[in-house]
This record gives structure tokens, C-alpha cells and sequence, in this order.
């Protein structure tokens, strides 16, 4: 059940952030804001269908190693256990559809710029150490003792800005690797706040619905 409520949570997530992951990655490739209401979901097929698998690993990882692996004493060090592995799991499962996601989002105007098949994983040594440190972050937070999901949802948004902060050079350098088209290199810490913006409501919407349906669901 840990793998299923967190492909559940990902569908919430990509209808309530969409927009906002859409202005992160034009302003880390100097786009610029989107104009038609259209090009705020640009993108989030690809998305949508990364997405499911993708919080299958994440929450599903962290939450089972969390519960199982009790060898590990130190609860903080079992967080950074169970999110970096999230973390690594994740990148090779999403990567794909994060690269179709951003080349499709950073298409100007009518240019078209075809994706090669061989290009699928373009980024991915920018993301995993992206991803790991960032689960480590989220996952330190949702280790917090909590009594309500609203607790637990907090929490990983207090680890997912930490984590964004940590994370986001190596961020911006994925994004660059895989736009479509994009010659220029802004700063590392291009888009930020929306990224942030992104992740709070991301891990606030998933780990508060991680937590529902794990009290709705008897073990």
C-alpha cells in the first residue's frame, strides 16, 4: 500500500502545481512568463505520466524503509537512509519523462526541435545527486513526530525548502541539459522560488495524502 498511495499522491500533485513547474523551468531558460492560459500545461502529459511511478518510489521507499529497517537506531539517520535511496530510485524511473517534459516546455514559438530516442536520460548526472539530497530533506522533515497529516505535511515542506535550497544549482544544470534548444546559461540559483513555491505545494498535497490514506488503510 506505501507504493500505491504515493502514485495517488502524485496525481493530486501535478493538478495543484503545474502552472508553477511551467513558469520554474522558463525562467531557468530565459523564456520568459507564458502568455496563453494553454502554455501553463504544456507539458504535463509527460508529466502526469512520470509522475505516478515516480511518488510510487518516492513515497513508497521512504515510507517502507522507515517502517522495516529499524536496525538502523537513529531516526534521523534512518530518514537520510530511507530519502536518498528514494531519491536514487526515482531518478532512474523519472528521468525520461522529465527530459520530454522540459523539451517540451522550452519549444519556442513554432521551432520544433525533435528529441532522440538516445537522449531519454540526458540530465540524469545532474539529477541524482539533485534528487537524493532533496528526499534526504523531505524525508528528515516527514520524520518529525506528528499527530495530523497537516503536521507531517508541514514538515515536508519545511525539508522540501531546505532541500531546494541545498539542491538547486544541480537543479538548474538538469533543466540546461534538457531543454530544447537553450544556449544560455543563467545563474544556478535561476528559479528558485517558484521551484520552491513547486515543492512546498508538492510535498504538502503528497505526504498530507500519504498520510490519509495510511490511516484510511488498515495494515
Amino acid at each position: 500500500m506505501d507504493f500505491i498511495n504515493g502514485g495517488i499522491s502524485g496525481m493530486v500533485e501535478v493538478a495543484a502545481t503545474q502552472p508553477l513547474e511551467v513558469c520554474k523551468i522558463r525562467i531557468q531558460t530565459s523564456m520568459g512568463m507564458p502568455r496563453a492560459l494553454h502554455q501553463f500545461y504544456r507539458g504535463m502529459v509527460p508529466r502526469l505520466a512520470g509522475i505516478v511511478p515516480t511518488r510510487c518510489v518516492f513515497w513508497g521507499v521512504q515510507r517502507y524503509i522507515q517502517r522495516t529497517q529499524t536496525w538502523i537506531v537513529d531516526e534521523n539517520a534512518r530518514a537520510v537512509v530511507a530519502g536518498a535511496s528514494a531519491g536514487v530510485l526515482q531518478t532512474v524511473v523519472d528521468t525520461p519523462f522529465d527530459r520530454l517534459k522540459t523539451h517540451l516546455i522550452t519549444q519556442r514559438g513554432g521551432a520544433r526541435h525533435p528529441i532522440a530516442l538516445g537522449s531519454m536520460y540526458r540530465g540524469f548526472g545532474w539529477s541524482l545527486p539533485r534528487n537524493a539530497i532533496f528526499a534526504s530533506c523531505v524525508a528528515l522533515g516527514v520524520a518529525r513526530p506528528a499527530d495530523t497529516p497537516a503536521q507531517t505535511a508541514a514538515g515536508a515542506a519545511a525539508g522540501a525548502t531546505v532541500g531546494c535550497v541545498l539542491s538547486q544549482p544541480l537543479d538548474t544544470m538538469r533543466t540546461i541539459a534538457q531543454a530544447a534548444g537553450v544556449r544560455v546559461r543563467p545563474p544556478l540559483f535561476s528559479g528558485l522560488l517558484p521551484r520552491i513555491m513547486v515543492s512546498n505545494a508538492t510535498m504538502f498535497v503528497g505526504s498530507w495524502t500519504v498520510r490519509v490514506l495510511e490511516e484510511l488503510t488498515p495494515r
